[in-house]
């Protein structure tokens, strides 16, 4: 993942660590949606609204 993205934090440094990083990746392996924030909080709910986005709309 860290090779195929490229969510390394510390470039500069040498550091091999990953920054956090939510991706929506869609079936065809289109990246459509990032979200980069070392504060977990918003990751689960940032990442199930853009998922809620794709998702074709469900007429009544």
């Amino acid at each position: 993942m860290i090779r195929a993205y490229d969510p390394l934090a510390g470039r500069n440094t040498g550091a091999s660590v990953a920054e956090r990083v939510s991706y929506v990746i869609t079936p065809d392996g289109t990246i459509a949606y990032v979200y980069c924030d070392n504060n977990p909080d918003k990751h689960v709910e940032n990442t199930l609204a853009a998922l809620g986005q794709l998702q074709p709309k469900q007429g009544g």
